[in-house]
């Protein structure tokens, strides 16, 4: 439905955007994470239609956006502040943008709007009464009422605090599935991205580093800066690997995944063993998070409270990675 093509975009002397390429399919949830100043909001402004571009194209529906104004391109935007207007009622706030645009059946897509996200009955509310996460009902219900063919949403949960953002995460997915909206979300909180998104395009530098499901970037990240971002630990090269583990590996960046870490005994003939040092140790409920040093590198992983007791820290362990996730890099 929507093509970048090969988007630049700079400020002076400061490339903000460089070579961007990206496509969403319709009915699409797609997040552009990473971190702050690597160039998604500006990327978001550019589609939106409120900065230009100084080279490449954007296209919708196979139709080049050059030049069509913000309100013709029937785009919502959803601000992080949510820009509500508190002399307003709730059912005014969302009405705002249909009057704007002066389409047919303000009342009946207001009401259905609100539906959407569980506020029909609180229409006459002053929208200054609501708490933090109903204002951001509204915000988002102002923004579903005219039917966008593209909603955008601008860091949309980082004014709420955690437990809240955990809680309307999913309803916010289920709404945009239900109603089969196509969206591109702007966050730099990886789980935001991974509960809401069907693919994420992670950005650094104004590039794009890999675009894909939640679930391959976790199994398959491409390259150092991917797995470091997502907290899968830094690479170690393949001389360092092959010392350690007395066999031969062959490359320049290997990653190994805290998804095949635990501790052992002994090897198997799928996994090799590396002699470490238990350096710290973390009890979260459901398992420990331990932290083992071998050599100059630290690797960090999950124990299962019904594995192997946990040794104290400055204990010496053996490490125990499957061969399967050690994954070369690019």
């Amino acid at each position: 439905m929507l093509q970048l093509r090969h988007v630049c975009k700079r400020f002076g002397n400061t490339q903000v955007l460089n070579d961007v390429s990206l496509e969403v399919q319709a009915g699409e949830i797609v997040c552009l994470l990473g971190p702050s100043g690597c160039g998604k909001t500006t990327l978001l402004r550019i589609i939106a239609g409120l900065e230009a571009t100084d080279k490449g194209a954007i296209l919708l529906q196979g139709v080049d956006l050059e030049g069509v104004p913000v309100h013709e391109r029937n785009f919502g935007l959803m601000f992080q502040d949510y820009a509500l207007f508190p002399h307003m009622t709730v059912e005014q706030n969302v009405a705002f943008g249909l009057r704007m645009r002066r389409q047919d059946g303000l009342a009946q897509r207001t009401s259905e709007a609100l539906s959407l996200v569980g506020m029909k009955d609180m229409g006459q509310r002053d929208v200054s009464s609501l708490s933090g996460g109903e204002q951001q009902r509204v915000a988002l219900a102002r923004s579903l009422a005219p039917k966008p063919s593209l909603l955008m949403l601008d860091e949309p949960l980082a004014s709420l605090d955690a437990g809240l953002r955990e809680r309307l995460l999913p309803e916010l997915r289920q709404i945009f599935v239900e109603t089969g909206q196509t969206v591109i979300t702007v966050t730099h909180d990886q789980q935001e991205a991974s509960a809401i998104a069907d693919r994420i395009a992670i950005m650094n530098a104004g590039r794009i580093e890999q675009y894909d499901t939640p679930q391959a970037l976790y199994a398959r990240p491409r390259n150092a800066f991917v797995a470091e971002f997502l907290g899968l630990g830094s690479p170690v090269n393949g001389e360092w690997l092959t010392v350690q583990a007395e066999e031969t590996f062959k490359g320049e960046h290997f990653l190994l995944h805290p998804a095949g870490l635990r501790l052992a005994d002994a090897a198997g003939d799928d996994a090799i063993v590396l002699e470490g040092t238990l350096v710290e140790r973390s009890y979260q409920g459901e398992n420990w998070r331990l932290t083992v040093r071998v050599a100059d590198k630290a690797f960090r992983f999950r124990h299962s409270l019904e594995a192997e007791p946990v040794p104290e820290p400055g204990t010496n362990v053996w490490l125990h990675v499957v061969r399967d996730w050690i994954l070369r890099l690019e």
